[in-house]
């Protein structure tokens, strides 16, 4: 405004002096684009004014008010709502039965994508920036491999012109992890463990002021922890001791491996591998060890077994004569027995069997070559 004004400084009749106040509704009644409006603030942009005080103010009450449940929960709005009576614009002047939907109404709406054909979960994520796992969350209903062409996909919710904040106190609980602790165990092998004490998730029961705006968890405001049940550290044994290593009992060829196999006309289960040899060859210790049996076992004929370290045993069997007695000491390619026929066979060779904690394995699984 560029009023042409003049001033001058006169005498003049006390009738017709003025205050300030009253020059003012004189100027600004003439200013039909000015209008003393109550002012809608909505995080510091102005929104609308209404000529009737207090009105904005009334249907602001009334959203936050209706909102609240009871129980606890309190209303609040998310953006920073602020009103002043002022002289403003009249074009932003509404009426008041027109608050409650200008207050309801969305700045932007709701964004849907559509799918093109073929493409992904992830696809549609990177092409708008965001995580696959979060374009989930905003469609609960698809599975990532149910994209269809044309299917709409939401990629950003609507955003209200003012929202309402409900919050609540609530108690849960809150999973607390173990840890992990290690101990060196030197009676178990290198790369081997085994479980001391199995671990125990604790909890926490947590109060905390949690707010929702549109179903939606908008912010969480711990107010206590209690420690409910602590968590048991689990403890896990890792060996430290050498493996043995483990030779053939004899160089012969392999006519029989660990598994099933087909002997006799009836479908048999090998517990070992056989080595086939002529009559009388020599049978050596497999592994550094102490012969824990030496005798005749039923199916193995004349039999010798050798305890190991870490709960590992070997079996010979089939021998023609064994070598070595019970208690005995032998060390690794020692002869300990002569090549025979003995037991259930089909001809002269020795079984060999390597043992866990006296169940068999395939000696083929990293115990000999």
């Amino acid at each position: 405004m560029n009023p042409n004004a003049t001033f001058l400084r006169s005498l003049v009749s006390r009738s017709r002096e003025v205050n300030i106040t009253q020059v003012e509704n004189m100027l600004f009644s003439r200013i039909p684009e000015l209008k003393t409006l109550d002012v809608l603030y909505i995080d510091g942009n102005v929104v609308a004014g209404v000529e009737r005080q207090g009105a904005i103010r009334e249907s602001l009450n009334a959203i936050r008010d209706g909102a609240e449940a009871g129980g606890g929960v309190t209303a609040s709005f998310v953006e920073n709502v602020s009103v002043s009576r002022q002289l403003a614009p009249a074009s932003i002047e509404i009426q008041p039965e027109e608050i409650e939907e200008l207050l309801s109404s969305d700045i932007l709406p709701a964004f849907y994508a559509l799918a093109e054909l073929d493409a992904s979960l992830s696809d549609i994520a990177r092409s708008y920036g965001m995580t696959e796992e979060t374009l989930l969350e905003r469609n609960p209903h698809l599975s990532p491999d149910d994209v269809r062409n044309n299917r709409n996909i939401l990629i950003n919710y609507s955003t209200p012109i003012l929202q309402v904040k409900l919050t609540r106190p609530e108690v849960y609980t809150e999973t607390v992890g173990y840890d992990t602790r290690y101990v060196d165990d030197p009676l178990i092998f290198k790369g081997q463990t085994r479980v001391v004490t199995e671990g125990v998730d604790g909890f926490d029961t947590v109060l905390a002021n949690i707010s929702y705006v549109s179903g939606r968890e908008y912010s969480r405001e711990v107010l206590n922890v209690e420690h409910t049940l602590e968590p048991v550290t689990e403890v896990i044994a890792q060996g430290t001791q050498t493996p043995p290593t483990f030779i053939r009992p004899f160089g012969g060829r392999v006519t029989s491996t660990f598994g099933w196999r087909r002997l006799f006309g009836s479908r048999d289960n090998h517990s070992g591998v056989d080595f086939a040899g002529p009559m009388g060859s020599p049978v050596v210790a497999s592994c550094d060890g102490t012969v824990t049996f030496s005798g005749w076992k039923t199916g193995y004929g004349n039999c010798i077994i050798i305890s190991h370290s870490g709960g590992i045993s070997t079996l010979y069997g089939h021998n023609s004569r064994n070598l070595v007695t019970v208690g005995q000491t032998v060390k690794q390619g020692e002869l300990i027995a002569r090549m025979g026929n003995t037991g259930r066979t089909t001809g002269s060779h020795v079984h060999f069997e390597v043992r866990i904690n006296d169940k068999p394995v395939n000696p083929f699984n990293g115990y000999i070559k």
